[in-house]
C-alpha cells in the first residue's frame, strides 16, 4: 500500500504498538482503554489474520491496487486504510497518534512511536531514514515524552543491508572470533559506508539520550544479526 505524509519532510505514516508495561493486570487494563466496538473489529481483524491464505490473497491484491493508488487500485487502498492500517498503526499525522497514545495513557499504557519504515539499501534513503527517526525523537520529547515507552530501531534502516550480511557470513565461516578481521575483508569503499553509516547511527542515539526517549534495537534476520547487534 501507499504511505501518507503527515510532514513534508517525514513521509511515512506512524505506527504505535500498545504496550502494555504498567503493573500486573496490564493486559486488562490497555483492554479497557478500548470501546467494545473497537475490541470486536480487533478480534475480527486478528481471527483473518490467522489465514495465511487469505493474507497472501489480501497481499496480492494490495500489490496490485498500489500499481494504480489513484483509479482501479483506490477502493482497495481506501478499504485497508480504514480497516487494516487502523488496526496497526495510530494514524498518519501527529495528532493522530497524540490523540490515540494519551487516551491508552489513561488506561496505563504506554506506546511504542515509530515511522512504518523498512530496510532501505541505498544510501541517500538510509539518510533520509536517520533524519526523519530524529525529527520524531524531537516530536516525542516534546508532545509525547509520558506516553512514548521507546522507539524501535531497525539497523538495515540505517546502516547498509548488505554490508551486514557480509559481514555476519563472514564471522560465521571465520576461525576467529574477531569482528576486527571481518571488517578487515571489506574493501575502502565499503568500509567507508560503513563508518558513514555507524556514525548516523550514533547521532540517533546521542540525541534519544539527550531528549530522554529509549531506543530499542529490533533483532534483524539471521543472516545479518550479528553485524547488527
Amino acid at each position: 500500500p501507499p504511505t501518507y505524509p503527515f510532514l513534508t519532510s517525514i513521509m511515512r505514516p506512524f505506527s504505535a504498538v500498545r504496550s502494555l508495561s504498567r503493573g500486573v493486570h496490564t493486559t486488562q487494563s490497555g483492554l479497557a482503554a478500548l470501546s467494545g466496538r473497537e475490541l470486536a473489529h480487533s478480534s475480527a481483524l486478528m481471527h483473518l489474520c490467522a489465514s495465511s491464505t487469505l493474507v497472501h490473497l489480501v497481499s496480492r491484491a494490495l500489490c496490485a491496487a498500489a500499481k494504480a493508488p489513484s483509479t482501479l487500485g483506490l477502493p482497495a487502498l481506501m478499504a485497508a486504510r480504514h480497516t487494516i492500517f487502523a488496526q496497526f498503526a495510530a494514524g498518519e499525522v501527529v495528532g493522530d497518534v497524540r490523540r490515540v497514545a494519551r487516551r491508552l495513557s489513561e488506561s496505563g499504557v504506554q506506546c511504542i512511536v515509530d515511522h512504518s519504515t523498512e530496510e532501505a539499501t541505498g544510501s541517500n534513503a538510509r539518510r533520509e531514514n536517520l533524519d526523519a527517526k530524529l525529527s520524531l525523537l524531537s516530536l516525542l520529547a516534546a508532545d509525547l515524552s509520558d506516553a512514548c515507552a521507546f522507539m524501535p530501531i531497525k539497523p538495515t534502516a540505517l546502516v547498509s543491508p548488505s554490508l551486514l550480511e557480509r559481514l555476519t557470513e563472514v564471522d560465521a565461516t571465520s576461525a576467529s572470533d574477531s569482528f576486527a578481521e571481518a571488517l578487515a575483508l571489506l574493501d575502502e569503499r565499503e568500509q567507508e559506508e560503513l563508518r558513514h553509516d555507524m556514525e548516523g547511527l550514533r547521532r540517533l542515539c546521542a540525541h534519544a539520550r539527550s531528549v530522554r526517549i529509549p531506543l530499542l534495537f529490533d533483532a534483524e534476520q539471521t543472516h545479518r544479526r550479528t553485524a547488527s547487534l
